[in-house]
């Protein structure tokens, strides 16, 4: 099947390239990218540490092949193809035995972007654009590893999320984004989930952010999370273990909320004046959410429970490297980063959630609440691109069956870390 779906998608790019060489009021611009990324999780623990993790090697093969198509100017057209060759984290039985399901190599084939963007505006003084389809989304352009809480964490429950070399999140859906004198940008967003139940839900989402001198770039962001349910019964599931008392009268937790982010960078060197930086050297940034307005309940009574904070800084590298980002984050939430009881029940609940309030105060985890993340990255005769990390932050690793891909933090303790490196090629 993977097979298939490769040779019709390469196949459908050929096609529009020939077609559109013979157009004149067309142009079509080729791609591909092969990446090799590797490291290990020298530290860490997962199933709440009953599996301990021991410089455990992790590694990734990528190839992609994309196209980039326009039409009369206004038309874009942006496919991307990639396939991805993994191997699982390996897990087994109580006695020490490994399924023999986890020592395979895994195969995904996936679209990292299919986008179809008309260009309505495009002058000095105003841009207009509408997208649709799926594309990559980031709105915090320094971030390296940390951050992008808007789209990449949801709410219920507020479960911080970060992948080696990714720090932005794939949009299924659409978006409609103006920026006036190249310095103000407004965008609206309408996603569809698509990680985690309940599937399909739509979100509404706003985001602005301005530049100063090209030295101050703030912004901010909203979204009104699961506004629109596919299913109601899945997005206000009324379960046993979802419920809770309020003032004598029964509730039941649902995964919609609303979301807040705010943003701030400072690069000096308009300042200081000397040439000798590079480009992403000496610049400041940070990061803050509220994953979820309302209190509800015993689980989310306290909104600075659900408040991240993350701050970055470049630190000089002379144009050696590209940069040398160092991040940290604080996040006090009382609970262990777990998606398992969305994956495993579609409660929006955390796993370990306790069952009254003087359990939920001798339960709070501290151990997890910061993180920290060193990033570098070189780009070599502008084909090649080089990263190396080393990081406590929220790596979840991926199994065979897919049943908690995504559940629980494996480095969730302070002496956890790990490190991963990258290759890219790109054409």
């Amino acid at each position: 099947m993977l097979r298939g779906m490769l040779c019709g998608c390469v196949g459908a790019i050929l096609l529009t390239s020939a077609y559109t060489e013979a157009d004149e009021e067309s142009r079509v611009d080729l791609s591909g990218t092969v990446q090799y990324s590797f490291g290990q999780i020298v530290d860490g623990a997962t199933e709440y540490g009953a599996i301990a993790i021991d410089h455990y090697w992790l590694q990734t093969m990528l190839g992609g092949i994309g196209m980039e198509s326009w039409y009369a100017d206004r038309l874009q057209i942006i496919l991307n193809l990639e396939m991805e060759i993994s191997l699982p984290f390996q897990i087994g039985d109580m006695s020490g035995t490994i399924f023999p399901q986890s020592q395979r190599i895994k195969s995904d084939a996936y679209f990292h972007h299919a986008e179809g963007v008309f260009h309505l505006i495009d002058n000095e003084m105003l841009s207009l654009e509408l997208g649709m389809g799926y594309f990559p989304y980031k709105y915090n352009l320094w971030s390296r590893n940390l951050g992008e809480y808007l789209f990449r964490c949801r709410a219920r429950p507020p479960v911080l999320n970060t992948e080696f070399d990714k720090a932005f999140h794939r949009v299924l859906g659409m978006r409609l984004k103006s920026t006036l004198y190249k310095m103000w940008t407004h965008e609206v967003v309408v996603s569809s989930e698509k990680d985690l139940a309940p599937v399909f839900d739509y979100s509404l989402s706003y985001l602005t952010g301005v530049s100063l001198a090209n030295m101050v770039y703030a912004g901010g962001g909203v979204m009104l999370e699961k506004v629109l349910s596919i299913n109601r019964e899945l997005t206000y599931p009324e379960s046993r273990n979802n419920r809770y008392v309020d003032n004598g009268d029964t509730n039941y937790y649902s995964f919609n909320a609303v979301k807040l982010m705010g943003r701030l960078a400072f690069d000096p060197k308009p300042l200081i004046g000397i040439d000798i930086f590079g480009p992403g050297d000496l610049i400041f940034y940070s990061e803050a959410a509220v994953l979820g307005v309302e209190n509800r309940g015993i689980i989310y009574n306290d909104i600075m429970d659900r408040i991240p904070v993350m701050a970055g800084f470049n630190i000089p590298a002379f144009n050696f490297v590209d940069t040398v980002a160092v991040e940290a984050e604080w996040y006090g939430s009382p609970y262990r980063n777990s998606n398992r009881a969305v994956v495993q029940s579609n409660v929006p609940i955390f796993d370990n959630a306790p069952a009254d309030e003087e359990l939920a105060d001798s339960l709070h985890l501290t151990e997890d609440n910061i993180k920290w993340s060193v990033t570098l990255t070189k780009t070599v005769a502008e084909r090649i691109s080089l990263a190396f990390q080393v990081a406590n932050d929220h790596t979840k690793v991926n199994r065979w069956n897919r049943l908690n891909d995504t559940a629980d933090d494996v480095l969730y303790r302070p002496e956890h870390w790990k490190w991963m490196a990258r290759a890219r090629f790109a054409f």
